[in-house]
Protein backbone atom coordinates (compact mmCIF):
# COMPACT_ATOMS: atom_id res chain seq x y z
CA UNK A 1 0.00 0.00 0.00
CA UNK A 2 1.59 3.68 -1.56
CA UNK A 3 1.94 6.33 1.45
CA UNK A 4 -1.07 8.85 -0.28
CA UNK A 5 -3.21 5.60 0.05
CA UNK A 6 -2.14 5.21 3.71
CA UNK A 7 -3.00 8.90 4.67
CA UNK A 8 -6.37 8.70 2.84
CA UNK A 9 -7.57 5.97 4.76
CA UNK A 10 -6.44 7.25 7.80
CA UNK A 11 -8.52 10.77 7.51
CA UNK A 12 -11.50 8.61 6.54
CA UNK A 13 -11.11 6.97 9.62
CA UNK A 14 -10.33 10.23 11.60
CA UNK A 15 -13.55 11.82 9.84
CA UNK A 16 -15.33 8.59 10.70
CA UNK A 17 -14.92 8.60 14.35
CA UNK A 18 -15.33 12.37 14.95
CA UNK A 19 -18.75 12.29 12.84
CA UNK A 20 -19.26 9.21 15.51
CA UNK A 21 -18.57 11.68 18.89
CA UNK A 22 -20.36 14.48 17.38
CA UNK A 23 -23.23 12.43 17.52
CA UNK A 24 -22.30 11.08 20.75
CA UNK A 25 -22.54 14.61 22.21
CA UNK A 26 -25.95 15.47 20.78
CA UNK A 27 -28.94 15.89 23.50
CA UNK A 28 -30.79 13.00 23.42
CA UNK A 29 -34.24 13.35 23.53
CA UNK A 30 -36.83 12.05 27.00
CA UNK A 31 -36.47 7.91 27.63
CA UNK A 32 -39.28 5.78 25.96
CA UNK A 33 -42.18 4.85 28.43
CA UNK A 34 -41.87 1.25 30.17
CA UNK A 35 -43.94 -0.52 31.67
CA UNK A 36 -44.24 -0.20 36.03
CA UNK A 37 -42.08 -3.80 35.71
CA UNK A 38 -38.96 -2.22 33.96
CA UNK A 39 -35.67 -2.11 35.49
CA UNK A 40 -35.40 1.63 35.22
CA UNK A 41 -38.70 1.93 37.21
CA UNK A 42 -37.41 -0.47 39.92
CA UNK A 43 -34.79 1.92 40.33
CA UNK A 44 -36.33 5.40 40.88
CA UNK A 45 -39.63 4.03 42.74
CA UNK A 46 -37.82 4.40 46.40
CA UNK A 47 -37.42 8.09 45.75
CA UNK A 48 -41.37 8.04 44.42
CA UNK A 49 -41.94 6.09 47.88
CA UNK A 50 -40.22 8.90 50.05
CA UNK A 51 -42.21 11.85 48.35
CA UNK A 52 -45.11 10.11 48.58
CA UNK A 53 -44.66 9.36 52.54
CA UNK A 54 -43.55 12.95 53.04
CA UNK A 55 -46.61 14.43 51.52
CA UNK A 56 -48.82 11.86 53.78
CA UNK A 57 -47.04 12.62 56.40
CA UNK A 58 -47.64 16.64 55.81
CA UNK A 59 -51.11 16.04 55.36
CA UNK A 60 -51.92 13.64 58.24
CA UNK A 61 -50.25 16.84 60.58
CA UNK A 62 -52.31 19.71 58.61
CA UNK A 63 -55.93 17.47 58.62
CA UNK A 64 -54.78 16.38 62.69
CA UNK A 65 -53.85 19.94 63.45
CA UNK A 66 -56.27 22.20 61.96
CA UNK A 67 -59.45 19.80 61.88
CA UNK A 68 -58.44 19.22 65.39
CA UNK A 69 -59.31 22.95 66.61
CA UNK A 70 -63.05 23.04 64.65
CA UNK A 71 -63.71 19.22 66.37
CA UNK A 72 -62.28 20.56 69.52
CA UNK A 73 -64.79 23.74 69.46
CA UNK A 74 -67.89 21.20 69.89
CA UNK A 75 -66.44 18.75 72.33
CA UNK A 76 -67.77 18.55 75.66
CA UNK A 77 -70.17 21.07 75.81
CA UNK A 78 -71.74 19.54 78.76
CA UNK A 79 -69.16 19.54 80.80
CA UNK A 80 -68.84 23.61 79.97
CA UNK A 81 -72.31 24.66 80.77
CA UNK A 82 -71.40 26.44 84.25
CA UNK A 83 -69.85 29.10 81.72
CA UNK A 84 -72.95 30.43 81.20
CA UNK A 85 -74.23 32.75 83.54
CA UNK A 86 -77.96 32.46 84.90
CA UNK A 87 -79.87 35.03 86.50
CA UNK A 88 -82.27 34.27 89.12
CA UNK A 89 -84.90 36.95 91.00
CA UNK A 90 -87.22 35.67 93.40
CA UNK A 91 -89.64 37.85 94.63
CA UNK A 92 -91.71 35.09 96.56
CA UNK A 93 -89.95 34.97 99.43
CA UNK A 94 -92.21 35.78 102.36
CA UNK A 95 -95.00 32.67 101.78
CA UNK A 96 -92.82 30.29 100.18
CA UNK A 97 -94.64 27.43 97.89
CA UNK A 98 -93.78 28.66 94.55
CA UNK A 99 -90.66 30.52 94.95
CA UNK A 100 -89.22 27.83 97.67
CA UNK A 101 -89.58 25.59 94.91
CA UNK A 102 -88.37 26.76 92.07
CA UNK A 103 -84.97 28.12 94.02
CA UNK A 104 -84.98 24.45 95.30
CA UNK A 105 -85.10 22.64 91.89
CA UNK A 106 -82.28 25.27 90.25
CA UNK A 107 -80.04 24.23 93.36
CA UNK A 108 -80.34 20.69 92.74
CA UNK A 109 -78.10 18.62 90.96
CA UNK A 110 -79.61 18.52 87.78
CA UNK A 111 -79.80 21.98 87.02
CA UNK A 112 -77.21 23.27 89.02
CA UNK A 113 -74.37 21.93 86.74
CA UNK A 114 -76.19 23.37 84.00
CA UNK A 115 -74.77 26.66 84.28
CA UNK A 116 -73.40 29.53 87.27
CA UNK A 117 -76.74 30.67 88.75
CA UNK A 118 -76.43 33.68 89.89
CA UNK A 119 -79.55 33.96 92.98
CA UNK A 120 -81.07 36.73 94.44
CA UNK A 121 -82.81 35.47 97.45
CA UNK A 122 -84.99 38.63 98.72
CA UNK A 123 -85.93 42.31 98.09
CA UNK A 124 -82.85 43.32 100.40
CA UNK A 125 -80.62 41.24 97.57
CA UNK A 126 -82.32 43.16 94.75
CA UNK A 127 -81.59 46.57 95.83
CA UNK A 128 -78.24 46.01 96.38
CA UNK A 129 -77.58 44.19 93.13
CA UNK A 130 -79.37 46.79 90.98
CA UNK A 131 -78.11 49.33 93.08
CA UNK A 132 -81.72 51.02 93.85
CA UNK A 133 -83.04 52.66 96.88
CA UNK A 134 -86.46 50.11 97.09
CA UNK A 135 -87.78 47.55 94.86
CA UNK A 136 -91.44 49.17 94.75
CA UNK A 137 -89.85 52.05 92.98
CA UNK A 138 -88.81 50.29 90.28
CA UNK A 139 -89.94 47.71 88.08
CA UNK A 140 -87.67 44.64 88.22
CA UNK A 141 -89.09 43.18 85.14
CA UNK A 142 -87.23 45.47 83.03
CA UNK A 143 -83.73 45.94 84.98
CA UNK A 144 -83.80 41.69 84.39
CA UNK A 145 -84.48 42.90 80.81
CA UNK A 146 -81.66 44.57 80.79
CA UNK A 147 -79.12 42.45 82.58
CA UNK A 148 -79.75 39.66 79.93
CA UNK A 149 -80.01 42.22 76.90
CA UNK A 150 -76.84 43.58 77.88
CA UNK A 151 -75.74 39.87 77.61
CA UNK A 152 -74.70 40.01 81.36
CA UNK A 153 -76.61 36.88 81.59
CA UNK A 154 -77.85 33.88 79.27
CA UNK A 155 -81.24 33.99 80.66
CA UNK A 156 -83.02 35.23 83.86
CA UNK A 157 -85.93 33.62 85.90
CA UNK A 158 -87.90 36.10 87.85
CA UNK A 159 -90.02 34.30 90.34
CA UNK A 160 -93.34 37.57 90.55
CA UNK A 161 -93.96 39.06 93.62
CA UNK A 162 -97.15 37.12 95.53
CA UNK A 163 -96.54 34.08 92.76
CA UNK A 164 -98.02 31.66 95.54
CA UNK A 165 -100.76 34.14 96.68
CA UNK A 166 -102.27 34.78 93.46
CA UNK A 167 -102.09 31.02 92.61
CA UNK A 168 -104.17 30.53 96.17
CA UNK A 169 -106.45 33.29 95.16
CA UNK A 170 -107.17 31.77 91.85
CA UNK A 171 -108.17 28.43 93.30
CA UNK A 172 -110.30 30.31 95.84
CA UNK A 173 -111.72 32.26 93.28
CA UNK A 174 -111.11 35.57 93.99
CA UNK A 175 -109.57 35.97 90.85
CA UNK A 176 -110.02 35.15 87.20
CA UNK A 177 -106.75 34.39 86.42
CA UNK A 178 -103.99 32.86 87.66
CA UNK A 179 -101.06 35.25 86.44
CA UNK A 180 -97.29 35.16 85.58
CA UNK A 181 -95.52 32.86 88.66
CA UNK A 182 -92.19 32.73 86.81
CA UNK A 183 -91.09 34.44 83.42
CA UNK A 184 -88.29 33.32 81.93
CA UNK A 185 -86.39 35.88 79.79
CA UNK A 186 -83.21 35.10 76.87
CA UNK A 187 -82.48 36.27 73.42
CA UNK A 188 -82.15 33.50 70.67
CA UNK A 189 -80.66 35.77 68.69
CA UNK A 190 -77.53 35.90 70.73
CA UNK A 191 -76.77 32.58 69.43
CA UNK A 192 -79.25 31.07 67.20
CA UNK A 193 -77.82 27.58 66.74
CA UNK A 194 -76.66 26.94 71.07
CA UNK A 195 -79.25 29.22 72.74
CA UNK A 196 -82.06 26.77 72.37
CA UNK A 197 -80.38 23.27 73.14
CA UNK A 198 -78.17 24.79 76.13
CA UNK A 199 -80.43 27.76 77.23
CA UNK A 200 -83.99 26.95 76.74
CA UNK A 201 -83.60 23.42 77.49
CA UNK A 202 -82.83 24.14 80.68
CA UNK A 203 -85.52 26.80 81.50
CA UNK A 204 -87.86 23.98 79.99
CA UNK A 205 -86.37 21.34 82.08
CA UNK A 206 -86.66 23.82 85.50
CA UNK A 207 -90.79 24.18 84.07
CA UNK A 208 -91.19 20.40 84.12
CA UNK A 209 -89.75 19.77 87.08
CA UNK A 210 -91.63 22.14 88.64
CA UNK A 211 -94.90 21.20 87.30
CA UNK A 212 -94.09 17.36 88.96
CA UNK A 213 -93.27 19.09 92.29
CA UNK A 214 -96.08 21.51 92.26
CA UNK A 215 -98.58 18.83 91.63
CA UNK A 216 -97.33 15.99 93.86
CA UNK A 217 -96.63 18.48 96.72
CA UNK A 218 -97.48 22.44 96.52
CA UNK A 219 -100.81 21.73 95.63
CA UNK A 220 -102.71 19.22 98.06
CA UNK A 221 -100.70 21.93 100.77
CA UNK A 222 -102.60 24.74 99.29
CA UNK A 223 -106.00 22.36 98.88
CA UNK A 224 -105.59 21.62 102.27
CA UNK A 225 -105.87 25.00 103.62
CA UNK A 226 -109.51 25.65 101.72
CA UNK A 227 -112.56 25.40 103.06
CA UNK A 228 -114.73 22.38 102.27
CA UNK A 229 -117.44 25.20 100.28
CA UNK A 230 -114.12 26.65 98.54
CA UNK A 231 -112.27 22.76 97.33
CA UNK A 232 -115.92 22.00 96.49
CA UNK A 233 -116.25 25.04 94.20
CA UNK A 234 -112.42 24.21 93.03
CA UNK A 235 -113.15 20.85 92.19
CA UNK A 236 -116.44 21.68 90.27
CA UNK A 237 -114.50 25.08 88.61
CA UNK A 238 -111.94 22.13 87.00
CA UNK A 239 -109.19 25.12 88.47
CA UNK A 240 -107.64 22.74 90.68
CA UNK A 241 -106.23 21.13 87.59
CA UNK A 242 -104.59 24.58 86.29
CA UNK A 243 -101.17 24.93 86.63
CA UNK A 244 -98.90 28.07 88.23
CA UNK A 245 -98.15 30.01 84.50
CA UNK A 246 -94.43 29.90 83.04
CA UNK A 247 -93.66 32.77 80.57
CA UNK A 248 -90.66 32.40 78.18
CA UNK A 249 -89.81 35.73 76.94
CA UNK A 250 -87.82 35.51 73.27
CA UNK A 251 -86.88 39.31 73.30
CA UNK A 252 -84.65 38.62 70.50
CA UNK A 253 -86.46 35.66 68.57
CA UNK A 254 -84.38 34.28 65.55
CA UNK A 255 -87.65 32.88 63.34
CA UNK A 256 -86.07 33.53 59.54
CA UNK A 257 -83.90 30.34 58.65
CA UNK A 258 -82.19 32.42 55.34
CA UNK A 259 -80.29 34.48 58.31
CA UNK A 260 -78.38 31.22 59.07
CA UNK A 261 -76.42 31.96 55.06
CA UNK A 262 -75.06 35.33 56.15
CA UNK A 263 -74.45 34.51 59.97
CA UNK A 264 -72.90 31.35 59.56
CA UNK A 265 -72.01 29.65 56.14
CA UNK A 266 -71.91 32.86 54.36
CA UNK A 267 -68.91 34.13 56.69
CA UNK A 268 -66.76 31.26 55.32
CA UNK A 269 -67.78 32.40 51.92
CA UNK A 270 -66.30 35.82 52.22
CA UNK A 271 -62.78 34.19 52.76
CA UNK A 272 -63.03 32.36 49.80
CA UNK A 273 -64.60 35.25 48.00
CA UNK A 274 -61.64 37.59 48.84
CA UNK A 275 -59.33 34.69 48.01
CA UNK A 276 -60.91 34.36 44.48
CA UNK A 277 -60.33 38.15 44.03
CA UNK A 278 -56.70 37.85 44.80
CA UNK A 279 -56.48 35.55 42.02
CA UNK A 280 -58.24 37.01 39.38
CA UNK A 281 -56.27 40.28 39.95
CA UNK A 282 -52.94 39.19 40.06
CA UNK A 283 -52.49 39.15 36.10
CA UNK A 284 -54.42 42.25 36.12
CA UNK A 285 -52.03 44.44 38.68
CA UNK A 286 -48.67 42.91 37.10
CA UNK A 287 -49.69 45.05 33.51
CA UNK A 288 -48.57 48.28 36.09
CA UNK A 289 -45.51 46.74 37.25
CA UNK A 290 -43.22 47.64 34.14
CA UNK A 291 -44.82 51.30 34.12
CA UNK A 292 -44.99 52.63 37.71
CA UNK A 293 -42.94 53.25 40.57
CA UNK A 294 -43.16 51.15 43.52
CA UNK A 295 -44.83 53.79 45.69
CA UNK A 296 -47.77 54.26 43.08
CA UNK A 297 -47.58 50.55 42.11
CA UNK A 298 -48.70 49.71 45.76
CA UNK A 299 -51.22 52.80 46.17
CA UNK A 300 -52.82 51.33 42.72
CA UNK A 301 -52.91 48.24 43.84
CA UNK A 302 -54.60 48.72 47.12
CA UNK A 303 -56.95 51.31 45.88
CA UNK A 304 -58.38 48.71 43.03
CA UNK A 305 -58.24 45.75 45.75
CA UNK A 306 -60.74 47.63 48.14
CA UNK A 307 -62.81 48.77 45.26
CA UNK A 308 -63.08 44.97 44.41
CA UNK A 309 -63.99 44.23 47.84
CA UNK A 310 -66.95 47.26 47.69
CA UNK A 311 -68.18 45.56 44.73
CA UNK A 312 -68.27 41.66 45.98
CA UNK A 313 -69.76 43.14 49.39
CA UNK A 314 -72.67 44.96 47.39
CA UNK A 315 -73.12 41.34 45.57
CA UNK A 316 -73.47 39.45 48.66
CA UNK A 317 -75.60 41.87 50.75
CA UNK A 318 -77.77 41.98 47.30
CA UNK A 319 -77.92 37.92 47.43
CA UNK A 320 -79.14 38.26 50.90
CA UNK A 321 -81.71 41.14 49.73
CA UNK A 322 -83.39 38.68 46.96
CA UNK A 323 -84.28 36.22 49.24
CA UNK A 324 -85.82 38.99 51.47
CA UNK A 325 -83.63 39.32 54.57
CA UNK A 326 -85.17 41.78 56.49
CA UNK A 327 -82.26 44.91 56.92
CA UNK A 328 -84.41 47.34 58.69
CA UNK A 329 -84.98 45.54 61.89
CA UNK A 330 -82.01 47.40 63.52
CA UNK A 331 -81.25 50.42 61.69
CA UNK A 332 -84.49 51.37 59.61
CA UNK A 333 -83.41 51.92 56.24
CA UNK A 334 -79.53 52.71 56.64
CA UNK A 335 -79.87 48.91 57.22
CA UNK A 336 -78.84 47.90 53.65
CA UNK A 337 -75.59 50.36 53.87
CA UNK A 338 -74.77 49.08 57.10
CA UNK A 339 -74.71 45.35 55.87
CA UNK A 340 -72.58 46.64 52.74
CA UNK A 341 -69.89 48.19 54.71
CA UNK A 342 -69.99 45.26 57.20
CA UNK A 343 -69.36 42.79 54.08
CA UNK A 344 -66.72 45.30 52.63
CA UNK A 345 -64.56 45.83 55.96
CA UNK A 346 -64.83 41.80 56.38
CA UNK A 347 -63.89 41.11 53.14
CA UNK A 348 -61.04 43.69 53.22
CA UNK A 349 -60.26 41.85 56.61
CA UNK A 350 -59.78 38.78 55.45
CA UNK A 351 -58.70 39.67 51.93
CA UNK A 352 -55.52 41.54 52.60
CA UNK A 353 -54.51 38.10 55.47
CA UNK A 354 -54.99 36.12 52.10
CA UNK A 355 -52.96 38.34 49.62
CA UNK A 356 -50.19 38.57 52.01
CA UNK A 357 -49.92 35.45 53.00
CA UNK A 358 -50.76 33.88 49.37
CA UNK A 359 -47.31 36.22 47.75
CA UNK A 360 -44.99 34.96 50.07
CA UNK A 361 -46.28 31.18 49.90
CA UNK A 362 -46.64 31.92 45.60
CA UNK A 363 -42.51 32.95 46.31
CA UNK A 364 -41.67 29.89 48.36
CA UNK A 365 -43.46 26.90 47.95
CA UNK A 366 -46.59 27.21 46.07
CA UNK A 367 -48.75 23.75 47.01
CA UNK A 368 -48.77 25.20 50.54
CA UNK A 369 -51.39 27.65 49.71
CA UNK A 370 -54.40 25.24 50.30
CA UNK A 371 -53.19 24.79 53.30
CA UNK A 372 -53.03 28.11 54.57
CA UNK A 373 -57.00 28.51 53.41
CA UNK A 374 -57.96 25.56 55.13
CA UNK A 375 -56.44 26.39 58.11
CA UNK A 376 -57.52 30.38 57.84
CA UNK A 377 -60.94 29.38 57.04
CA UNK A 378 -60.89 26.86 60.36
CA UNK A 379 -59.27 29.48 62.72
CA UNK A 380 -62.08 32.05 61.95
CA UNK A 381 -64.78 29.12 62.16
CA UNK A 382 -63.88 27.94 65.48
CA UNK A 383 -64.61 30.32 67.40
CA UNK A 384 -67.35 31.99 66.05
CA UNK A 385 -69.55 29.40 65.22
CA UNK A 386 -69.56 28.55 68.83
CA UNK A 387 -70.28 30.59 71.68
CA UNK A 388 -67.18 31.24 73.93
CA UNK A 389 -68.75 30.22 76.77
CA UNK A 390 -68.80 26.60 76.15
CA UNK A 391 -65.45 25.78 75.07
CA UNK A 392 -62.25 25.60 76.14
CA UNK A 393 -59.99 28.77 77.05
CA UNK A 394 -58.00 27.98 74.01
CA UNK A 395 -60.70 29.66 71.39
CA UNK A 396 -61.08 33.23 73.66
CA UNK A 397 -58.13 33.99 70.41
CA UNK A 398 -61.25 34.41 68.95
CA UNK A 399 -61.63 37.58 70.01
CA UNK A 400 -59.43 38.81 67.76
CA UNK A 401 -60.44 37.15 64.47
CA UNK A 402 -62.13 38.70 62.04
CA UNK A 403 -65.01 36.41 61.30
CA UNK A 404 -66.35 36.36 65.03
CA UNK A 405 -66.19 40.13 65.13
CA UNK A 406 -68.27 40.05 61.95
CA UNK A 407 -70.35 37.16 62.48
CA UNK A 408 -71.50 39.46 66.13
CA UNK A 409 -71.71 42.85 63.82
CA UNK A 410 -74.29 40.52 61.35
CA UNK A 411 -76.22 39.71 64.74
CA UNK A 412 -76.70 43.10 65.69
CA UNK A 413 -78.01 44.12 62.31
CA UNK A 414 -80.06 41.06 61.19
CA UNK A 415 -81.49 40.34 64.99
CA UNK A 416 -81.15 44.05 66.96
CA UNK A 417 -79.47 42.22 69.83
CA UNK A 418 -77.32 44.64 71.69
CA UNK A 419 -75.31 47.54 70.00
CA UNK A 420 -73.07 47.93 72.88
CA UNK A 421 -69.83 45.72 71.08
CA UNK A 422 -70.04 47.11 68.33
CA UNK A 423 -67.44 49.47 67.80
CA UNK A 424 -64.92 47.13 69.63
CA UNK A 425 -65.93 44.52 66.55
CA UNK A 426 -65.47 47.25 63.73
CA UNK A 427 -62.27 48.25 65.77
CA UNK A 428 -61.08 44.80 65.37
CA UNK A 429 -61.83 44.68 61.29
CA UNK A 430 -59.83 47.98 60.76
CA UNK A 431 -57.23 47.04 62.63
CA UNK A 432 -57.08 44.08 60.25
CA UNK A 433 -57.58 45.80 57.20
CA UNK A 434 -54.33 48.58 58.70
CA UNK A 435 -52.12 45.69 59.48
CA UNK A 436 -52.40 44.53 56.16
CA UNK A 437 -51.71 47.81 54.30
CA UNK A 438 -48.49 48.19 56.67
CA UNK A 439 -47.76 45.00 55.73
CA UNK A 440 -48.09 44.41 52.05
CA UNK A 441 -45.08 47.45 51.01
CA UNK A 442 -42.49 45.06 53.21
CA UNK A 443 -44.07 41.56 51.64
CA UNK A 444 -43.98 42.97 48.06
CA UNK A 445 -40.79 44.15 48.42
CA UNK A 446 -39.48 40.52 49.95
CA UNK A 447 -41.16 38.47 47.43
CA UNK A 448 -39.92 40.80 44.81
CA UNK A 449 -35.95 40.22 45.93
CA UNK A 450 -36.34 36.56 46.00
CA UNK A 451 -37.94 36.62 42.86
CA UNK A 452 -35.53 38.30 41.52
CA UNK A 453 -32.73 36.65 43.23
CA UNK A 454 -34.46 33.06 41.79
CA UNK A 455 -34.30 34.52 38.36
CA UNK A 456 -30.64 35.56 38.83
CA UNK A 457 -29.70 31.96 39.92
CA UNK A 458 -31.65 30.25 37.05
CA UNK A 459 -29.38 32.88 34.74
CA UNK A 460 -26.44 31.56 36.42
CA UNK A 461 -27.28 28.18 35.37
CA UNK A 462 -27.87 28.64 32.26
CA UNK A 463 -24.86 30.37 31.60
CA UNK A 464 -23.01 27.90 33.26
CA UNK A 465 -24.96 25.18 31.00
CA UNK A 466 -23.95 27.05 27.56
CA UNK A 467 -20.27 27.58 29.15
CA UNK A 468 -20.04 24.08 29.56
CA UNK A 469 -21.50 23.29 26.17
CA UNK A 470 -19.21 26.11 24.28
CA UNK A 471 -16.04 23.82 26.25
CA UNK A 472 -16.91 20.79 24.76
CA UNK A 473 -17.40 21.82 21.07
CA UNK A 474 -14.30 23.52 21.45
CA UNK A 475 -12.37 20.61 22.44
CA UNK A 476 -13.74 18.18 19.81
Amino acid sequence: MSTGESALKAKSSSEEMSHEDKEAQQPQGPPPKVSITHPRIRKIFPNFITQFAKAQLFLACLIIGSFSIYWGSLYNRVGHLKGLNMLVVNQDYQTGGIGETVLSIIESDTIAERGTWHILRNDSEIEQFFKIDSVQNHNISDLILTEVHHRKYWSSTYIKPNATLDQIDFYEGSSDSEGIAVQFIYETGRDIISMTPYVVSTLQMIQEIFNDAFTSEIAPSLFGNLTDTAKLQLVNSGRSTVLPSFNFLDYRPYNNSVLLAPLQVGLIYLILVSFFLFNFLVDVHKIFIPHLKPLHYILQRLFFNHLGYLFCAALITTVSSIYHVDFSVTFGKAGWVVAWLTNYLTLAAVGGANENMAMLIFAYDPKFLSCWLVSFVILNVSPSFSPMALTNHFYRYGYMMPIHHANELFKVIFLNIWKGDMGRSYGVLVAWVVLNILLMPFILKHVGQRMMKAQMEQKRIALEQARAQIEAEQKM
